[in-house]
């Protein structure tokens, strides 16, 4: 069994046992996006110019992301495994990921 698959099963057999770390789970999987978005309000507020790079490049980065899960799907683990979902989710692709892409591009940007 591959090391993502072990991890993934581990993780999950962990749902439904503590409804406290449950709530924690659905609140991040759920609201996290809108760190992404104080943080563009911050640049917005602080630097114009470097908030609209970053925001274009953040748009570019989703239209990116879009296209490569269009032309290489890679199924989400709750299609092929016997999971508990804690929150409801569409079967698109899963990789690459679209809030780790928008996360990077922001940290990419304030790094450099």
């Amino acid at each position: 069994m591959h090391l993502n698959k072990q991890i993934f099963l581990f993780l999950n057999s962990l749902a439904n046992k503590n409804a406290i770390l449950d709530g924690v789970w659905v609140f991040f999987a759920q609201y996290a996006i809108f760190i992404f978005g104080l943080a563009l309000i911050y640049f917005l507020y602080r630097d114009k110019i470097f908030f609209l790079k970053i925001a274009l490049s953040a748009l570019v980065t989703i239209g990116l992301v879009t296209v490569i899960k269009k032309i290489w799907p890679f199924p989400r683990p709750f299609l092929q495994e016997e999971i508990k979902l804690l929150i409801a989710h569409i079967p698109d692709s899963t990789f690459p990921s679209k809030h780790t892409a928008v996360a990077f591009v922001l940290a990419f940007g304030v790094f450099f």
